[in-house]
């Protein structure tokens, strides 16, 4: 699983506070430092610094071409294979990729699915 970074709600409310507060602003540490614009939570800079302003989240897209792919790794390895039923086809995906943490439980699915079709319409 993948995970991505993305503003919370505490994190917008303080980037939609900058932009109001300081949108005709820019620095002015070199009158004053440190200046309003530069300590202002919601700047970008700093908002990248405050861990409670963000979330991880799965990152959908990435997951589900990870699945995909996976899907397609297996339904090409037991499909060239020289398996004459989808039953025998079942038990070597079970035996060789469910205990294999690398694929995922989707791709997996995925690919007995596909597989179940395909020996159907090759039986």
């Amino acid at each position: 699983m993948s995970l991505k970074r993305t503003l919370n709600q505490l994190g917008i409310a303080l980037q939609d506070e900058f932009e109001a507060d300081m949108r005709d602003s820019c620095c002015s540490c070199h009158l004053n430092p440190p200046c309003n614009y530069c300590i202002h939570p919601g700047n970008p800079n700093n908002l990248e610094e405050t861990p409670e302003a963000w979330d991880d989240v799965e990152d959908v897209k990435e997951s589900q071409a990870k699945w995909l792919n996976d899907s397609d790794i297996i339904f090409t390895a037991i499909s060239t294979s020289a398996f004459e039923s989808f039953k025998e086809a079942e038990t070597a995906i079970v035996m060789l990729y469910v205990p294999d943490i690398t694929f995922s439980r989707a791709g997996i699915s995925h690919a007995l699915k596909r597989l179940e079709d395909f020996y159907s319409k090759n039986s």
